[in-house]
């Protein structure tokens, strides 16, 4: 199906998590390709379709920004291995999903990097055709992100 080799990393970074794992491919001969920048979503604030389709966009814009450090750092955009080099060298302090810094000894594997969670809870929203949505009521960590409802105890 590939050609190439394949890197398995398990996560360690909490026991809840440590079944996961994530597959890194080298896809071989392929050459790599320079990003294109995602389009905006079209609809409006509040209705949850277009929440949704902003998440979406907001991470796209981070894959965006990363490929395109990493591409313009490089003499060759079309060598894989100095591509694959300068990935692991980016980093973007303002970076939508907040601070980004693939050199940085905290992250859990070469080449990776974790961005500061938000704190979410799905709740009925007055008006929408969703019977829950997903609120952001914390971000401690992420103050970048913004804060869309407050945290409501679980049972009344």
């Amino acid at each position: 199906m590939f050609e190439g080799e394949f890197t398995k990393i398990t996560n360690s970074l909490a026991p809840e998590l440590a079944k996961t794992f994530v597959v890194l491919w080298d896809i071989g001969s392929l050459k790599p390709a320079p990003p294109a920048k995602p389009a905006l979503p079209k609809g409006k604030e509040g209705d949850a379709e277009y929440d949704v389709a902003m998440v979406e966009f907001r991470e796209a814009l981070d894959e965006y920004q990363i490929a395109y450090k990493a591409f313009t750092s490089v003499n060759n955009p079309h060598d894989k291995t100095e591509v694959a080099a300068a990935l692991h060298n980016v980093v973007i302090p303002d970076a939508v999903a907040g601070p980004m810094d693939f050199t940085s000894s905290k992250n859990p594997a070469p080449g990776v990097v974790i961005t500061p969670p938000v704190g979410i809870q799905w709740q009925k929203v007055k008006g929408s055709k969703y019977p829950l949505e997903a609120v952001v009521v914390d971000n401690t960590l992420n103050p970048q992100a913004k804060i869309t409802g407050d945290l409501l105890p679980t049972f009344k």
